[in-house]
């Protein structure tokens, strides 16, 4: 959460928007994420349910989409790496006097969009890597209980064969020590 804030602060500090919008899809629960400089909740709640209908359409394109909600235009973008879909990243977007400056704001979304898959990328890495160590040092701990408890088994089994076959040759008290030691 604290990393979709940042991008979310990012996003909106990049691309010189007042709103921006995380769909994300990493939790069981999808939740979108909307990061607004007082925008009342009554258009979060419309943005959030627009955003369901038409996450298909997001999902499945490289490109982004723009969409009409409430007379103000918003840019979608979905984040993504080449095995996993992380969410949707959005901005609202104010009308420019030049188109310049609208496909300047499409290639900061994009561009922010490839930026924020890699680092949830790395984030989800660094959480398997950990796992993956964490595996590795209970496996590591279980072989040295195991191997161990078969040394100090065979040991004992050892030391109880070679008192067997010398039963006859020492003493009561000699056979006494060797089983306390065993």
């Amino acid at each position: 959460n604290d990393l979709i804030t940042m991008i979310l602060e990012h996003t909106k500090n990049i691309t010189k928007s007042d709103v921006a919008v995380f769909y994300d899809f990493s939790q069981c629960e999808k939740e979108v994420i909307v990061d607004t400089n007082g925008a009342n909740t009554e258009s979060e709640e419309k943005l959030k349910s627009k955003i369901l209908e038409v996450w298909d359409e997001i999902l499945y394109t490289y490109n982004p989409i723009e969409i009409h909600i409430e007379n103000k235009k918003y840019i979608f973008i979905s984040v993504k790496s080449n095995y996993m879909t992380y969410g949707i990243l959005g901005i609202e977007v104010t009308e420019y006097k030049e188109k310049l400056e609208h496909i300047e704001r499409v290639d900061q979304l994009k561009f922010l969009a490839e930026l924020s898959s890699t680092a949830l990328e790395r984030f989800e890495l660094e959480q398997i890597n950990e796992q993956l160590l964490i595996t590795a040092e209970q496996n590591r701990i279980a072989n040295e209980i195991h191997d161990s408890i078969l040394q100090r088994l065979f040991s004992t089994s050892f030391g109880i064969y070679g008192l067997m076959k010398r039963l006859n040759r020492i003493s009561i008290n000699d056979i006494s020590d060797e089983l306390n030691m065993v």
